[in-house]
């Protein structure tokens, strides 16, 4: 289970739930395909993570949010705010 808080504006909170341990890889672009952000790599130690990306640094806009894990593919678009 994924919830990504939607729209942001500083800080980008996602919540995951794999049930299982593993590593999680979270990546976010902007509408044109670039990295937005630096690759953010984590550890889901119990299985379930929440996340904050510090999300200062780029425009407000559409972004896609790319989650990648042995468990997980998921794929959404965000919008950061003013």
């Amino acid at each position: 289970e994924i919830k990504v808080m939607n729209p942001f504006s500083t800080s980008l909170r996602i919540s995951i739930i794999t049930g299982t341990p593993e590593k999680i890889s979270l990546n976010l672009y902007d509408i044109g395909g670039r990295k937005a952000l630096p690759v953010r790599n984590i550890e889901s130690a119990n299985g379930e993570s929440i996340i904050f990306m510090n999300c200062t640094s780029i425009s407000p806009g559409l972004y896609i949010l790319k989650i990648i894990s042995p468990s997980i593919s998921y794929e959404t678009r965000v919008v950061k705010s003013e």
